[in-house]
C-alpha cells in the first residue's frame, strides 16, 4: 500500500514485480490453450474431411425424401365407393383433408312391389294396375359383382 500512496504524491503509477509476471503467465497460458484448441479442431475438420462427402449425400437424400412425402401429401384424389344400395359416394381429398363429398344415386325403375298385397276387385279379379310399386336400381352392382 505504501507504494501505491507515494504514486500518488510522486504522479507515477508503481506496479508491484510479481503482478507484471502473473499477466504474462495468463497471456501465455491463453496462447497455449488456443494453440491446443486449434491442433484439436484441426485433427476433428481432417478426421471428418473424408466423411464429409458422404454427409452432404445424406443430407441430399433425406431431403429428396422429405420433399417426396411433401409432394404425396399435396396430391389431390378422387375416390369413388360403391355402396350396397347402388349409390356411389364421391370424395375429394386435398392434402389429406377431405374437401368435398357428395352421392351420386344410382338411375331407378318402377317395379311391383312383391311385399305388397295386390288390390281385388268386388267381383274377386286382381287390379294389377293398381298394385303398389317401388324403385330399384336399373343395374344392381352388387348381384353383377358376386351374382
Amino acid at each position: 500500500m505504501a507504494e501505491f500512496i507515494s504514486s500518488r504524491h510522486t504522479g507515477l503509477f508503481m506496479q508491484p514485480v510479481s503482478a507484471t509476471s502473473s499477466s504474462t503467465d495468463k497471456k501465455q497460458q491463453n496462447k497455449a490453450q488456443q494453440q491446443d484448441f486449434k491442433s484439436l479442431f484441426r485433427r476433428f475438420v481432417e478426421e471428418r474431411g473424408d466423411t464429409l462427402e458422404e454427409t452432404l449425400e445424406k443430407k441430399d437424400e433425406v431431403r429428396k425424401e422429405l420433399e417426396a412425402l411433401q409432394a404425396q401429401r399435396q396430391v389431390t384424389e378422387i375416390i369413388r365407393r360403391i355402396l350396397p344400395d347402388g349409390t356411389i359416394m364421391v370424395t375429394h381429398y386435398e392434402q389429406g383433408n377431405i374437401v368435398d363429398r357428395y352421392f351420386k344415386r344410382p338411375h331407378y325403375k318402377e317395379v311391383p312391389d312383391p311385399s305388397a298385397d295386390i288390390p281385388r276387385a268386388s267381383d274377386g279379379t286382381r287390379l294389377t294396375a293398381q298394385q303398389k310399386m317401388k324403385f330399384v336400381p336399373k343395374q344392381a352392382l352388387l348381384d353383377d359383382l358376386f351374382g
